[in-house]
């Protein structure tokens, strides 16, 4: 990109939300007063905040539950990147169910 493309974006927004980013990453500095360096630098910020929030790049962290089923079934469950796995589950007879055979749908 461009750096004149990154001005634009940045002039782009409000003012409150060029005085937002400017608190954020350099203590309240008034945004006329940024050289090109600085708005480069909240510029690949925030596309890189961006990018990260829209799950690429993150490998969110492990997970584990356990639910219980009202004593019919207790289940202890990890959740990783949004996908679940069933590590172990027993029944309310005390008996191991057999987690090779859980299977987990989406809907």
């Amino acid at each position: 990109m461009k750096v004149e493309e990154v001005y634009k974006w940045f002039g782009n927004l409000t003012y409150l939300e060029q005085h937002k980013l400017t608190d954020k990453y350099f203590n309240s500095v008034n945004p006329s007063r940024l050289a090109e360096k600085q708005v480069l630098e909240i510029y690949i910020e925030e596309k890189v905040n961006d990018v990260v929030l829209d799950g690429v790049m993150v490998e969110l962290p492990i997970k584990k539950v356990e639910v219980n089923f009202n004593g019919d079934l207790l289940a202890e469950i990890e959740i990783q990147n949004n996908t679940l796995k069933v590590l172990r589950a027993v029944n309310g007879g005390g008996y191991k169910v057999d987690c090779e055979k859980v299977s987990v749908t989406e809907k």
